[in-house]
């Protein structure tokens, strides 16, 4: 609209805003960028456990994934799961079986507490 402000709810804006972020190497297994990530445990191969340095206001945020193909990923899956308001599990399965990646992301979107 020209010539006029818009104002934004900032409750609305907060909860709708990436809360967490990081791109991971499952293969190291080390931390290459992040947003609210103190720590990454690598729990099992194609497991990996991100602890948010602040923590979520509940379990029910939204989580996203997604991966940088390698030559060899067929039948490629990942997912989180094991929400909680410290911290998540990402997963990556390639033909059934759990995988570790060179290059995997996650993102979480929700309110902090």
């Amino acid at each position: 609209i020209s010539g006029t402000a818009k104002s934004v709810d900032t409750d609305y804006l907060s909860s709708g805003i990436c809360a967490c972020w990081i791109h991971f190497n499952q293969d190291a297994p080390s931390i290459t960028d992040s947003f609210n990530v103190t720590s990454v445990e690598d729990s099992a191969t194609g497991h990996f456990l991100p602890t948010f340095s602040t923590n979520m206001g509940n379990a029910t945020y939204v989580g996203h994934v997604g991966y940088e193909p390698e030559a060899t990923l067929n039948h490629n899956t990942h997912y989180i799961d094991q929400r909680a308001t410290n911290k998540f599990r990402s997963t990556t399965a390639e033909n059934g079986s759990n995988r570790d990646i060179t290059s995997s992301s996650s993102s979480i979107h929700g309110d902090l507490a």
